[in-house]
């Protein structure tokens, strides 16, 4: 067996003697002959020739640059994308780059601050990323996004790989949305209207136009989680704002969300604002605010007019009425109680005291009602000397309770009429939907209540459905 042979390399011509495998040794005469296989060089350029040639495919710019000392550049190798940026075939590139009229030539005011990144970044090596402009064959502007690294050492020379991509018109549409923004911003303070962007991912509120002066952020943080640190919001509107936003969040409606809720505007406190929304995507919400106060207060004030009793400024009785029925109506599987209140003796206090006497004695209890019982409470006045009230989601005891701590807290403030007249009241009470389901059926049912307290002496409670 022939030791070290290879079949890729050549033998001198010259005679050998070969082992078979019975250890017979064989002569053999070899002639000179190249037995290596040199396509390995070629298969190397045809690997660089596709590399070329993907590369060329790009809509970018592929170059490979040197600098020297003195920040002098040379093109080492460019793809076709790299000279069809500003419009030049590779060999008019070439002679302008050697008559010193580079063909990218940059904005003159793009050039000292270039200058000094690239500089930068010749000296640091670090990875850079800039836009700037150069100058079309045409004469036009190209706007350049470039991202350099450096690959490397050559000839002593620092080399950089750069990837350019044109972005003229993106920085055009970019342009024309921040011209469209600029109009937004002056139309809204023009036309005392707030523009706003919120960003649902981070809970930021982005806001712009007559608000600006009012509020020292234009970006607000914890939008939703924390409105008691911007202030923004009125505390009794945190939650219509909330839900305004989660239901586009949830995309029960994406086109658009409407609600008026109360902001704060420094020197002229909280306003009502008519608020008018859009999702544009799954992070972004679009809307605008306009101040309805003036509106606002003189509907409250015509509701007022409606739906008031002009002496105590209680509700009347036929919003009270429409009110409780709307109430009961909408509310299966809840608790409500009414109670209808009246003043013990009132004629007695009006004849022997007058007429001035007996106000004071209406407007003492209604002021009683309005501090014994919740916000949420109805609370009306239906009749000289009567009051209604709906209490929501109380049960039999509980109102029964609330009515007693009324009586109390009535005889605690009633001391300064006590040499005139002593005031009580007597209460009839029932209860949703024990005793009725309807307006009519509560009423008739409390007012029986409230005859039979009478009845059995006055100044006490009693229920519907319960014996005293």
């Amino acid at each position: 067996m022939l030791k070290n042979f290879s079949p890729y390399f050549s033998f001198p011509k010259e005679n050998y003697l070969l082992q078979d495998k019975r250890d017979r040794l064989q002569g053999v005469q070899v002639t000179e002959k190249d037995m290596s296989f040199p396509p390995v060089k070629r298969e190397r350029k045809t690997s660089d020739h596709d590399l070329q040639s993907l590369l060329d495919l790009l809509d970018c710019g592929v170059v490979k640059i040197s600098f020297d000392g003195e920040m002098k550049r040379s093109v080492l190798w460019a793809n076709k994308g790299f000279y069809a940026l500003t419009g030049r075939s590779k060999e008019e590139y070439e002679q302008q780059e050697k008559s010193g009229n580079p063909a990218n030539v940059l904005h003159p005011d793009d050039f000292r601050p270039v200058f000094e990144k690239f500089h930068a970044h010749v000296r640091n090596r670090k990875n850079l990323h800039i836009q700037y402009r150069v100058f079309h064959k045409d004469g036009h502007i190209v706007w350049l996004d470039v991202k350099s690294c450096f690959i490397g050492i050559e000839n002593g020379h620092p080399v950089f790989m750069n990837v350019m991509m044109d972005i003229t018109h993106e920085k055009a549409l970019n342009d024309m949305i921040e011209m469209e923004r600029k109009k937004y911003v002056l139309l809204s303070k023009i036309s005392n209207e707030i523009i706003f962007e919120y960003d649902i991912k981070n809970d930021n509120m982005k806001h712009f136009g007559s608000l600006e002066r009012h509020i020292d952020k234009r970006n607000i943080n914890n939008f939703l989680k924390k409105p008691d640190q911007h202030k923004l919001i009125h505390p009794d509107d945190y939650n219509v704002v909330n839900d305004l936003l989660q239901k586009l969040i949830s995309c029960e409606n994406k086109i658009r969300q409407s609600e008026k809720f109360r902001i704060y505007i420094e020197g002229l406190g909280f306003r009502w604002h008519y608020c008018n929304c859009g999702i544009i995507d799954e992070s972004t919400i679009i809307g605008k605010l306009v101040d309805i106060h003036d509106t606002e207060e003189k509907l409250h004030y015509l509701n007022d007019l409606t739906s008031r009793d002009p002496m105590t400024r209680l509700l009347n009785k036929e919003f009270m009425r429409n009110r409780c029925a709307q109430i009961l109506h909408d509310s299966p599987g809840r608790k409500h109680a009414m109670l209808i209140i009246d003043i013990d003796d009132f004629k007695i206090a009006n004849d022997t005291n007058g007429h001035k006497f007996g106000d004071s004695v209406i407007h003492l209890i209604a002021e009683t009602l309005q501090n014994s019982f919740r916000s949420d409470d109805l609370i009306g006045r239906i009749g000289g000397d009567e009051f209604l009230l709906l209490l929501h989601d109380v049960s039999r005891e509980q109102a029964l309770l609330l009515a007693d701590k009324y009586r109390s807290a009535l005889a605690s403030v009633s001391g300064p009429f006590a040499s005139r007249f002593r005031i009580s009241n007597s209460i009839g009470i029932s209860v949703f939907p024990e005793d009725g389901v309807t307006y009519e059926e509560l009423f008739e049912a409390a007012d029986r209540a409230l005859y039979r307290a009478k009845a059995q002496g006055k100044n006490r409670v009693a229920s519907a459905s319960f014996p005293d």
